[in-house]
């Protein structure tokens, strides 16, 4: 498990209404969440067996 420290990457400008990001608070969480996962080695890598794409129901 790893915490993302989201205080220093969002003001309340990023806020529309006090409690909801707007887009651009969205994507700078967005930002600050992939440099995060780019720093956990094999975090972006495709997990071994996985398949693509969505499972067809039989």
């Amino acid at each position: 498990m790893h915490l993302v420290r989201m205080y220093e990457a969002l003001t309340t400008a990023d806020l529309a209404d006090g409690v909801h990001l707007t887009p651009a608070g969205y994507d700078r969480m967005a930002g600050v969440w992939f440099d995060a996962l780019r720093s956990v080695p094999g975090a972006l890598e495709p997990v071994a067996g996985a398949r693509e794409g969505v499972a067809r129901a039989r």
